[in-house]
Formats: structure tokens, sequence, C-alpha cells
């Protein structure tokens, strides 16, 4: 058996300034306890062990740790990120 969820946020009538908000408020909270740190830390190892040049950020959505990524990338590699 399926549950179709909604996000409530997604939907027309919900009000941008909530919307952006809560996206505020999700990346503080994600940045301050690192929950991203494990994740950081895989891609830029996958990254380096199969000679990838190029990233290409598809849908990070409110940030979270993509600005984290593409910094310890530029610091720790020679690729080009979009």
């Amino acid at each position: 058996m399926r549950i179709q969820g909604v996000e409530i946020e997604d939907l027309s009538g919900y009000p941008d300034l909530l919307r952006s908000l809560q996206t505020d408020y999700l990346r503080f909270i994600s940045s301050l306890f690192g929950v991203y740190k494990p994740g950081i830390k895989l891609a830029t190892e996958i990254i380096n062990q199969h000679d990838i040049e190029l990233v290409y950020d598809l849908g990070s959505g409110g940030g979270g740790a993509i600005p984290r990524l593409y910094d310890h990338i530029k610091k720790t590699t020679q690729i080009f990120l979009k």
C-alpha cells in the first residue's frame, strides 16, 4: 500500500514568506549540527576516485550542503563546478 504524502510548502496557496522562513531554518539547523559533513566527504572521495572533471548542481533547492560541498571541492580538487 502506498500513501501519497503532500508537502504543504509545495502547495500553491502556501505563503512565500513562510516557505522562505522554513527553508532558512532548515538550512541553519543542518549547518549548525553538521548533518551534511559525511556526505561532503563521500562526494569528494567519489569525485577524486573517478576522475570527475565537471559537476552540475541540478536541484539543491534551498542550498543546504551544496555551498559547503562546492567550497570543499574547490579547495581539494581541480574540477570545474556549474
